[in-house]
């Protein structure tokens, strides 16, 4: 038996089943935590987009009710109350309202264009869930953007932005949307952390379990020689010979 050879394919046989464990493990570890900060960001984005459209709804009322206490009615009221809640918009969603980590787009869907940015990052491509939104009367929500989980893996996480378009009416009457943008960047960062030291671990993991294997092909191997040489030593007449002991 040519024993360099059986080793080395014991050696082969484990590196690749524990190549093949720890890849499973560390694809489904990532999986788990990809979901996680998928869903922490869906989160803040429900919670962005509820504290928005409070903000919208009150600055729509408080400009209807201005025009009115200052003595307006009719198309009058109506022509004040657009123009008070149109500047009132960049006050109510800037930074000082605690606004920093989203973006916001007014549309028009009869538009092609925006109406107000907050930034050019609120601008997405979402034209069919803006106007499902303005048809159903609710907020809709949408994922924009980003990689496939197993392309995030191997090269740096794009998770995309998150969206909710939120109808309401304006004091004219007409129906708009609230774009509700949210870029998962602290979700990123938490991937990219972890990348490093789940591919450590993996390559630890790994060479560890070549080490014993090593250790325990080598044993076997030598308790089969002293076998295979007590045995011989029987043939040949040798009785006195010792069988090596099992521990």
């Amino acid at each position: 038996m040519r024993f360099t050879s059986f080793r080395t394919r014991v050696l082969l046989l484990g590196i690749l089943c524990a190549s093949i464990i720890v890849v499973a493990v560390l694809v489904t570890t990532y999986v788990v935590v990809s979901s996680g900060m998928n869903d922490v960001a869906l989160s803040e984005t429900s919670r962005l987009a509820e504290r928005a459209t409070q903000e919208v709804r009150h600055a729509v009322t408080s400009s209807i009710v201005d025009a009115r206490r200052a003595g307006l009615t009719g198309k009058e009221a109506v022509d004040a109350a657009e123009v008070a809640f149109a500047s009132s918009i960049p006050e109510r969603f800037g930074v000082a309202q605690g606004f920093l980590e989203g973006r916001f787009a007014f549309w028009d869907t009869t538009q092609d264009e925006p109406q107000y940015v907050s930034d050019e990052g609120a601008v997405v491509d979402d034209a069919a869930g803006r106007r499902r939104a303005v048809a159903n009367a609710e907020s809709v929500e949408a994922h924009v953007g980003g990689r496939p989980l197993l392309l995030n893996l191997i090269s740096t996480p794009d998770l995309g932005q998150f969206v909710v378009h939120v109808p309401f009416q304006r004091p004219n009457g007409k129906t708009w949307v609230l774009d509700v943008v949210y870029g998962p960047v602290r979700e990123t960062e938490a991937i990219q952390r972890i990348g490093p030291p789940m591919l450590a671990v993996s390559a630890l993991t790994v060479l560890l379990t070549v080490l014993i294997l090593r250790f325990m092909t080598n044993w076997v191997l030598r308790l089969v020689d002293e076998l295979r040489v007590a045995a011989d030593s029987v043939d040949a007449g040798l009785l006195d010979v010792r069988l090596p002991e099992s521990a």
